[in-house]
């Protein structure tokens, strides 16, 4: 599921702050992780820091990759549309190149309870509480995944990340994992990523995600037709369409199980409660498929990863979208009206703010989709 998520983000690098005796110390400390964990996270940031290329120097070496020029001059395009026409600062981000050889930089795992689809949080310094906690080798967050599950019984969800932003304490690299993206997807990721290097709400990850999903897509969309690409146009549309439609199920998915799992207490009934339940979303979701959804997710619906843990994790990426929608109607589709009254709702205490976003979005599910067919997510088990 990490190619479907165009920008899973991971923000725990803050709490390594900038090397290993400021790490220790908050060790000491808070003692809210164990050294081994924090010491991954050091190492793995260090390595990528190390690993950097100048972006000017790859540009003036005849013998780049004419592919690799094409796309690093294209990020810088991008970089500079969400200066002039977004208001952000770049910061110094992305003027640096690393070759990680790898598929993802990250892999973020989320833990949930067998009976509940709400992550369990993992608390930070300076960040805040987040629904994941994050590892530079997949075999660490595996191991730590497999720990979860045989040792306290919780259900777990990997999920790969192509790229994250250290929100301004490390001047972030363009990344082998995302650099040779079409188009619309690159730049969508790209501002994405910059929003979180200009705002940044303590706690608040389905806000901080929402917004930046949101202000990427949109971004994204008018930066391509600014320069008139067509590289990827209609694909790009019709992926997000379809990345939409299947998180609207989840969402509902989400919904009839926190139903289901209230019915009772008892471990025994509610065993069968959630093996009759997991079969009628699977049930449902090979309806939607065969009309909607092209059957793109097949294998993975029907596979072990589908679980409270990836159901829990599912609208924390892109959570309140209709009413970013709503919020940018409202400013004309002028940012600096839109980031105006964004700066409205930061000020809100979390309760508020999402309270307010509800209304904009009218309820949590529609709010899910700005393409007006959250009707066709139905199913007559659910």
């Amino acid at each position: 599921m990490g190619n479907v998520r165009t920008a899973f983000v991971y923000r725990q690098l803050l709490s390594c702050l900038r090397g290993t005796g400021f790490l220790i110390l908050f060790i000491t400390l808070t003692g809210c992780e164990t050294l081994s964990f924090y010491q991954q996270l050091a190492s793995g940031q260090v390595d990528i820091l190390m690993k950097r290329q100048p972006v000017e120097s790859l540009l003036q070496n005849t013998s780049l990759d004419k592919g690799l020029r094409e796309q690093l001059l294209k990020i810088r395009d991008i970089q500079t549309f969400a200066t002039s026409e977004l208001g952000f600062s770049s910061q110094g981000g992305f003027t640096t190149f690393v070759d990680l050889k790898r598929d993802y930089v990250l892999w973020n795992v989320y833990i949930a309870e067998a009976y509940a689809v709400q992550s369990v949080n993992r608390c930070y310094p300076l960040v805040g509480c987040v629904p994941y906690r994050g590892y530079f080798s997949k075999d660490q967050a595996d191991g730590y995944a497999r720990k979860m599950s045989e040792e306290k019984g919780l259900e777990t969800y990997v999920g790969g990340v192509p790229a994250y932003s250290t929100l301004g304490w490390f001047k972030d690299p363009i990344l082998s994992t995302f650099v040779d993206w079409e188009d619309q997807q690159l730049a969508s990721l790209i501002i994405h990523e910059l929003l979180h290097q200009n705002i940044w709400v303590k706690g608040d990850v389905r806000f901080n995600e929402g917004l930046a999903s949101f202000v990427g897509n949109r971004g994204a969309t008018i930066w391509s037709r600014k320069i008139g690409s067509t590289q990827d146009s209609e694909g790009f549309i019709e992926s997000q369409k379809q990345w939409r439609l299947f998180k609207q199920f989840v969402v509902v998915a989400r919904k009839y199980l926190e139903i289901q799992y209230s019915a009772s207490k008892d471990l025994n009934e509610l065993n069968v409660i959630k093996s009759t339940a997991m079969g009628n979303i699977r049930s449902c979701y090979r309806e939607l498929s065969l009309k909607f959804l092209d059957g793109r997710y097949d294998k993975f619906v029907f596979g072990e990863q589908f679980n409270n843990a990836f159901i829990a994790s599912i609208g924390v990426y892109e959570s309140h979208r209709l009413a970013f929608k709503r919020l940018f109607d409202l400013a004309a589709h002028d940012w600096t009206d839109f980031f105006e009254k964004v700066k409205g709702l930061i000020v809100l205490d979390q309760e508020a703010r999402h309270s307010k976003l509800r209304t904009l979005s009218d309820d949590e599910i529609t709010g899910q989709t700005d393409d007006g067919n959250a009707h066709q997510i139905h199913c007559e088990t659910f």
